[in-house]
C-alpha cells in the first residue's frame, strides 16, 4: 500500500522542477515490471484495431540482419575509441550498435531542434550536436554497421514536468503532475499514452532522426505505468482508442514519421508470450512493428521460465535452454497472427553476466533457431565486449 499510495500524494503534493533520478543509461527493456493491474481513470477500453489493419513496415530481409552491440550514447563523442570498438566488433561477425538517444530518464543526448524537445528542457548539457549526431552516424555507416538509435517513448522521467499537456495528471487534480512512487525513493513522472503533445513530441523526434541519416530507429517504453494509483489520462482526441489500441496508433505514427526506414519495437519477453501484457493492454507483438526486440535474457526471468507444461527452473543458470525456450514462446504466438502481420525477432542477449562462453551459447540458441542470419543485440551496459572471445 505504501508504493501505490505514494503516487497519489507525491504527485499531489510535489512541486514541478523536481530533480531527475534516473541514470542517463538504461538497461534493455526496464520496462518489464509486471503490472500490479490497478486500474486508473481514463478512456474506456475499446476493442483494438484489427492486425489486418496495420500497416507493413518491415524491412527487407537484408536490411533486417542485424548482430549488434549496445554501447553508451557517450561512446559516440570518442572517434577514436569507438573505431576502435567497431573493429573488434566487425572482427566478431557483427555488424550494428545500439545506443540512446533518448533513455527511461527522458533525457536527450543529442540536441534536438524540435519545438517539443525545446520545451522539454530535456537536453543533456553535453548533447551532440545535431550535425556532430549526423557525422556520427555517417561515420558508422562507413564503417559498414548500422547505427540503431532508441528512443525511451512513455517511460519518460523529465519531458512530462515541462509540457504539460503531455503528462500524466493525478485524478482530480488535472494540473498536478503524477509520480509512479515517492520521488525520493525512485518514483518518476511519465508521459501519457493518451496526450497528442506525446504522440508529437515523439514522432517529430523520429521524422529529425530520418532526416539526420538514422535509417533504422529502436523504441522501448511503448506502455503505461505498471503502478497507477490515482493516474489519470484525461479526455483527449484518442480517448475512444483502447490502451493497445493507442499504443499501435502511436507505433504506426512513428513509422510513418520515420518514412521508408525501419522501425523496432522493444519490449519484455514475459509480455511478448502473453504473461504479463497489463502495462501494454494486449501483446506487443500485435502493435505494428516489423521488428520486435525481445528482452530474453535469461536473468530477467527469476527463478523460472514459463513455458507451458515444461517450465525451466533457474533460467540464469541454463542461458543456451533459456533463450532457446524463450524463442520457442514467441514462435508459438508468432504463429497465432495473421501471416502478414508477423514480425521478426530481433532478441536482446546477456553480455555482462557471462563469460565468452556463456555468451556464445546464448548466441548459439539465436541461430540454432533462426539461422546464420537471425538478429541479436548483445548487452552490457558498460559498452565493453571481449570481442576475441565471441570470435
Amino acid at each position: 500500500g505504501i508504493v501505490v499510495a505514494g503516487g497519489y500524494l507525491w504527485g499531489k503534493f510535489m512541486m514541478e522542477g523536481f530533480p531527475t533520478l534516473g541514470p542517463n543509461e538504461s538497461a534493455p527493456s526496464s520496462s518489464g515490471s509486471v503490472s500490479t493491474g490497478q486500474d486508473a481513470s481514463g478512456p474506456e477500453s475499446v476493442p483494438s484495431p484489427s492486425p489486418s489493419s496495420v500497416p507493413d513496415n518491415r524491412p527487407s530481409p537484408a536490411a533486417g540482419q542485424w548482430k549488434a552491440i549496445y554501447l553508451p550514447s557517450s561512446a559516440l563523442a570518442d572517434t577514436a575509441a569507438l573505431d576502435s570498438t567497431l573493429e573488434g566488433a566487425a572482427a566478431a561477425g557483427l555488424n550494428a550498435v545500439v545506443f540512446d538517444l533518448k533513455g527511461e530518464d527522458g533525457i536527450l543526448r543529442y540536441a534536438s531542434e524540435t519545438e517539443l524537445a525545446q520545451q522539454s528542457q530535456a537536453i543533456a548539457a553535453d548533447a551532440l550536436s545535431l550535425d556532430s549526431l549526423k557525422t556520427a552516424l555517417q561515420h558508422i555507416a562507413d564503417k559498414g554497421f548500422t547505427a540503431i538509435p532508441r528512443l525511451f517513448a512513455f517511460r519518460d522521467a523529465t519531458a512530462p514536468r515541462n509540457l504539460p499537456a503531455a503528462k500524466i495528471t493525478v485524478e482530480g487534480e488535472p494540473t498536478y503532475t503524477w509520480y509512479d512512487g515517492n520521488p525520493q525513493s525512485g518514483g518518476k513522472p511519465w508521459l501519457n499514452p493518451y496526450a497528442p503533445d506525446a504522440h508529437r513530441y515523439l514522432t517529430e523526434l523520429a521524422k529529425e532522426l530520418r532526416q539526420a541519416g538514422a535509417a533504422v530507429l529502436l523504441l522501448d517504453g511503448v506502455q503505461f505505468p505498471t503502478q497507477e494509483s490515482k493516474a489519470s489520462y484525461g479526455s483527449t482526441e484518442l480517448s475512444g482508442l483502447s490502451r493497445s489500441g493507442v499504443l499501435q496508433t502511436f507505433v504506426t505514427a512513428v513509422s510513418d514519421a520515420f518514412e521508408d526506414g525501419s522501425v523496432i519495437l522493444s519490449a519484455p519477453g514475459l509480455s511478448l508470450f502473453g504473461d504479463a501484457t497489463a502495462p501494454f493492454g494486449g501483446n506487443p507483438l500485435t502493435f505494428g512493428a516489423g521488428v520486435v526486440a525481445a528482452d530474453i535474457r535469461p536473468t530477467v526471468f527469476g527463478d523460472t521460465l514459463p513455458a507451458g507444461d515444461t517450465p525451466l527452473s533457474s533460467p540464469a543458470e541454463h542461458p543456451y535452454e533459456a533463450v532457446k525456450l524463450a524463442l520457442s514462446q514467441l514462435s508459438l504466438r508468432i504463429q497465432l497472427l495473421d501471416a502478414d502481420n508477423r514480425p521478426a525477432v530481433m532478441p536482446w542477449l546477456d553480455a555482462e553476466s557471462y563469460a565468452s562462453g556463456q555468451i556464445r551459447d546464448q548466441i548459439r540458441a539465436v541461430t540454432d533457431d533462426g539461422g546464420d542470419d537471425a538478429s541479436y543485440i548483445l548487452y552490457a551496459a558498460d559498452g565493453v565486449y571481449d570481442f576475441t572471445a565471441l570470435r
